[in-house]
């Protein structure tokens, strides 16, 4: 594996660390998708409210985003691995 290639997982790591710690929720893993469901929603109903804006809405967006998009570059390289 080339060093940009390491980066670009190591940046998946961060990136999955950063969007679970936005969620605020340290056991993830233990949750089943129902209950995480339950979590999420009890999240996003007592969020603070900025105007029309939901604020731990909008993070959690804006991680997802950075997330896929490191997804998107860890598939391309294994497309070309494979």
């Amino acid at each position: 594996m080339t060093n940009w290639e390491l980066e670009t997982f190591k940046r998946l790591q961060t990136y999955t660390a950063l969007l679970i710690s936005t969620i605020r929720i340290e056991d993830i893993e233990n949750y089943s998708a129902e209950e995480f469901v339950i979590f999420f929603n009890d999240k996003k109903t007592t969020a603070i409210q900025n105007e029309k804006i939901n604020i731990f809405s909008t993070d959690i967006e804006r991680e997802i985003k950075k997330y896929s998009e490191q997804i998107k570059l860890c598939m391309e390289i294994f497309k070309v691995s494979i």
